[in-house]
C-alpha cells in the first residue's frame, strides 16, 4: 500500500483507535502495528546497522535537506528493500527519527510526536523540525491526530540562518565564559518552542493534504 494511502487512513484516526494510547510508546507501537499490517516489513536494528554502507547511509539520510523522499543509489540498500521495509528507532533510542521507511532505496524518516495532555504542539527540544521528516502527532485528552512535512514548518533558508544565529551566540558565550573562568567552558544549548497551535491552524489542511501528495509515489 502507497504511503499516502496510510495517511489518509490515518485521518479517520477515530475508527482506528490510535488515540486510545495514553502513553508515547503505546502510540508508536500502534503506528509500527499499522504500518506492518499494511505490508511492511521490520528489518531488525542490529541487521540494518550491520550494513556496510550503514555510516553513509545514515549520513545521506540527517544531510538530505530537501523534502519528500530521501533517494540513496545503495545497492546494498536496494537489495534488503526489494519489499517495504520498516526499522524502528535506527539510530537509537534517543535520536531521531522514530521510522525509517524503505522501499528499493528510497527512504522516508518519520518522527512520531505524542501528548497525552492539551499541548498545542510537538514538543522540540533542542532539534527544530527537518526537511525531510514526516510528522505524526497525536493528542489522547484532544481524540486528534495530524501529520505534515517538516518542509511546512519552516524553510532551509529559514533553517539556516536560525542556526547561523545559534552558533555565533554559542561561540560569544564560550568566549565570554572563558574570561570569567579558564576552567569551564559554556555551551549553549536551544530551546525551539512553536508558538502557533498545530491544531487550530488554518493551514492543517492543507499541510496534511500536502503530505498526502508528497508521498504519493512511495
Amino acid at each position: 500500500m502507497k504511503l499516502n494511502s496510510i495517511l489518509m487512513d490515518l485521518n479517520n484516526n477515530k475508527k482506528l483507535g490510535f488515540l486510545n494510547a495514553k502513553k508515547g510508546k503505546d502510540f508508536e507501537d500502534r503506528i509500527v502495528s499499522l504500518l506492518i499490517s499494511k505490508e511492511y516489513t521490520r528489518l531488525p536494528n542490529d541487521e540494518f546497522k550491520n550494513l556496510k554502507y550503514f555510516k553513509e547511509i545514515k549520513k545521506a539520510i540527517i544531510n538530505f535537506n530537501k523534502e519528500g523522499i530521501v533517494k540513496i543509489n545503495n545497492p546494498e540498500l536496494i537489495e534488503i528493500s526489494n519489499s517495504p521495509r520498516l526499522v524502528y528507532q535506527p539510530f537509537g533510542k534517543q535520536y531521531s527519527p522514530d521510522l525509517l521507511l524503505i522501499k528499493k532505496g528510497s527512504i522516508v524518516p518519520i518522527e512520531l510526536k505524542f501528548t497525552a495532555k492539551k499541548v498545542k504542539n510537538p514538543v522540540w527540544n533542542s532539534g527544530l523540525p527537518r526537511q525531510n521528516y514526516l510528522y505524526v502527532f497525536g493528542s489522547y485528552e484532544l481524540k486528534d491526530i495530524s501529520f505534515f512535512s517538516g518542509s511546512d514548518l519552516l524553510t532551509f533558508e529559514e533553517e539556516f540562518e536560525i542556526k547561523k544565529l545559534v552558533n555565533s551566540e554559542r561561540e560569544k558565550l564560550k568566549n565570554n565564559g572563558l574570561k570569567i573562568l579558564d576552567t569551564f567552558e559554556i555551551y549553549l544549548r536551544p530551546m525551539y518552542n512553536q508558538k502557533s497551535n498545530i491544531w487550530k491552524n488554518p493551514k492543517r489542511e492543507n499541510f496534511q493534504l500536502h503530505a498526502i501528495n508528497l508521498f504519493k509515489d512511495f
